[in-house]
């Protein structure tokens, strides 16, 4: 029976592979991808594939259309949004979380070290004891806040909205 088992070496390699084009990505010297669409939509479109291509040709897809075709946000002075592009620390500690600790619901260093700067936080803005969240963006950032409203109005009238 062939199997088709996920990809689990090789991880320095193919990270090096892809932190190159990052880095070469983060230049900012080619054209914006909207510019040329017509052509990464082009060569990225095509059927339902029935088997996988391989590790090596993620890895190349990624490096050759994904991210030089990647968003502008990164680049620095871009203020269109509230979400900004990742800085190489940031880059590297979402990649260590995403392997080793991939759910929040478990005790790891990283969801320890994630609430531990939350509180730095609410200290540095001497907001006291306050509990918070690192969210994804201004959409999730304003459901979030609007359920913390919405909790803080009942609790003010005596009513507890989790019934």
């Amino acid at each position: 029976m062939d199997t088709d088992k996920a990809e689990i070496g090789n991880l320095s390699r193919l990270l090096a592979e892809i932190g190159s084009a990052l880095d070469e990505y983060l230049k900012f010297e080619t054209d914006d991808a909207f510019t040329r669409s017509e052509q990464w939509q082009a060569s990225l479109s095509e059927p339902l594939p029935i088997k996988g291509i391989g590790i090596d040709a993620v890895t190349k897809l990624l490096t050759q259309q994904l991210i030089p075709n990647g968003s502008t946000i990164p680049k620095p002075g871009f203020t269109g949004y509230i979400t900004t592009g990742s800085v190489t620390v940031s880059t590297l500690a979402s990649t260590a979380a995403s392997i080793s600790s991939p759910q929040r619901y478990h005790l790891t260093a990283f969801n320890y070290v994630e609430e531990l700067s939350l509180n730095w936080l609410a200290k540095m803005l001497g907001l006291g004891d306050m509990k918070g969240v690192y969210s994804s963006g201004g959409s999730v950032a304003n459901l979030v806040a609007l359920g913390g409203a919405r909790q803080s109005a009942f609790e003010h009238i005596g009513i507890d909205p989790a019934k």
